[in-house]
């Protein structure tokens, strides 16, 4: 054997650790798929007098591992008060799946989308997102919270849900305290 091509799908696969073909025993090659699905590999070698033999097909699926995030913040059951306007802040810890980075953090409100963060892109960390929302008085009663993390490798995530009651905040501290009424 004077060399070894290695194909993925039909191609030439791309070789990191030599050229390809390969001309040298071990006749191996590294292939790193852009996109997970299936891919079918297959070889030609060739010899000192060039006759060639192909190799078995081999399929073998490229599978990304998914990003995840969960809301650290709010704690669930929190109350956020519509009057007085008072921002509340969401934060979202993410990460992106299988050597993929964070692209886009959603915060949703109701499974609608309320706001959205991105942090530059930061492979294989789990980094946290912040997100400052007022909630208002249409929007008394009680909600969930989600955030929604996608990454480079187009895969995506949501966190589980956290309940946030909305509520109309009467009263002063000085005259004891705020209490809450829905």
């Amino acid at each position: 054997i004077t060399s070894v091509q290695f194909y993925a799908n039909g191609s030439p696969a791309l070789n990191t650790t030599s050229t390809n073909p390969v001309t040298a025993a071990p006749y191996t090659a590294s292939f790193n798929p852009n996109a997970p699905g299936s891919y079918v590999f297959d070889a030609i070698a060739t010899d000192d007098r060039g006759n060639t033999v192909v190799s078995n097909a081999v399929t073998i699926t490229a599978a990304f591992g998914t990003p995840t995030v969960a809301i650290t913040a709010p704690n669930v059951n929190a109350t956020a008060r519509a009057t007085p306007n008072i921002p509340l802040t969401i934060t979202a810890t993410a990460q992106g799946g299988s050597g993929a980075a964070v692209l886009l953090v959603e915060f949703l409100l109701d499974g609608v989308q309320i706001g959205t963060r991105t942090l530059g892109i930061s492979t294989g960390l789990t980094t946290s997102y912040p997100f400052t929302w007022t909630p208002t008085t249409a929007q008394l009663g009680l909600h969930q919270i989600t955030a929604r993390v996608t990454d480079t490798n187009s895969l995506s995530a949501t966190s589980a849900a956290v309940n946030v009651n909305v509520a109309v905040v009467v009263g002063n501290q000085e005259s004891g305290g705020w209490g809450a009424f829905g």
